[in-house]
């Protein structure tokens, strides 16, 4: 208790000096003229819920979900990837989009950016682990049944694509392990 007087007494010998204003009400004041605001941006605008985003760029975002079909039998070492290509996914040249690994249990969920009325296709495959110095050709591949063709407008959604994974010729892929190491690997 005795703290609080002696605040108290500290907080009355600080205290300064207040002037007073006393202003007449019965005479006129000046008023000063308003302060303008500054201009305010409107909200941008937002798209209501599930319409397609415009990011302006002209390109369509695709989303594209699946499971990959490993071949009966045996049990397979390595990752499964799924790449998607404009064109033909198992032609020699063509240009890949997107790649990217399946889960454990061979699903997957990829988007992409692709301009409208271009063909993609899919393509998964087996790439066997890395082995330092050795380039090992992909032998268990596969491709979707069907191409896809970009529409003009909006997001596309494709869902419950299948993929059949069959042991196959030799070949490697574009954007696979072995081309970004730098290998002389063919197509």
């Amino acid at each position: 208790m005795w703290l609080l007087g002696l605040l108290q007494m500290g907080a009355l010998g600080c205290q300064r000096e207040r002037a007073v204003v006393v202003v007449d009400a019965r005479s006129p004041v000046a008023a000063s003229p308003p302060v303008a605001a500054p201009p305010v941006a409107p909200p941008p605008a937002v798209a209501p819920p599930g319409a397609p985003l415009d990011d302006g760029s002209g390109l369509t975002t695709l989303e594209i979900s699946g499971m990959v079909e490993l071949p009966a039998g045996g049990r397979l070492v390595g990752q499964v990837f799924v790449l998607v290509a404009k064109g033909d996914c198992l032609a020699p040249g063509n240009q890949p989009l997107r790649r990217m690994p399946a889960t454990e249990d061979a699903a997957f969920l990829l988007h992409v950016l692709a301009a409208p009325g271009t063909e993609l296709s899919l393509c998964a495959y087996l790439e066997s682990p890395k082995r330092p110095g050795v380039v090992l050709p992909v032998v268990v591949y596969g491709k979707a049944a069907r191409t896809i063709l970009v529409e003009k407008k909006g997001d596309q959604v494709l869902r419950d694509v299948t993929i059949s994974l069959v042991p196959a010729a030799p070949r490697s892929f574009v954007g696979d392990v072995s081309k970004r190491s730098g290998s002389a690997a063919t197509r």
